[in-house]
């Protein structure tokens, strides 16, 4: 019983973790797709400033109210490698994920093991970027990633409910 609700609350750790880190921000309200791209002293300034290889640290902390166990508050940690890019004046994130720490006063001790962050894939996503008189304005569009099952759009798509459910993907082959 007691191992049953350790995976239940680091499944559940997981799930809030994932969407929180991945799904952090809102909808895009700066530049989009259809925008016009950067030109001139603006994009050379802007690769100049944002173009390159960065450490990202992501802290997000959680308190939930769980059934037989009550409140029970974790602290996830995403260490990331943050590559921007530029292309043809628009600029492009990919975010890898380096560990995972997770630090609960709960019940269980949850924990990602490597070589299950070895299988998250890197999400890439639009950097959308403005200059204002108060200086440079940037914002990622909201995204998604779904660890363990296959959904087309992971932002809307209901998450598998059983095991055996065929959207159920054993990602990091582990068996489980």
């Amino acid at each position: 019983m007691l191992q049953e609700k350790n995976f239940i609350h680091t499944h559940l750790v997981l799930t809030v973790l994932l969407a929180l880190v991945l799904g952090a921000c809102d909808e895009t309200s700066g530049q989009s797709e259809g925008a016009i791209p950067l030109t001139g002293d603006q994009l050379a300034e802007a690769k100049e400033v944002f173009e390159g290889h960065f450490a990202l640290q992501v802290t997000t902390t959680t308190e939930q109210e769980l059934p037989v166990v009550g409140v029970s508050r974790s602290t996830s940690v995403a260490k990331k490698l943050l590559t921007v890019r530029e292309e043809n004046g628009r600029f492009f994130t990919e975010e890898k994920f380096c560990e995972i720490v997770m630090i609960s006063d709960g019940p269980a001790s949850p924990s990602v093991p490597t070589n299950l962050v070895d299988f998250i894939p890197s999400v890439t996503s639009t950097l959308n970027l403005e200059k204002s008189e108060l200086g440079w304005q940037w914002e990622r569009p909201r995204t998604g990633l779904v660890l363990g099952a296959r959904l087309n759009q992971p932002l809307e798509d209901p998450l598998p409910m059983s095991a055996d459910d065929e959207l159920v993907w054993d990602q990091d082959m582990d068996g489980q």
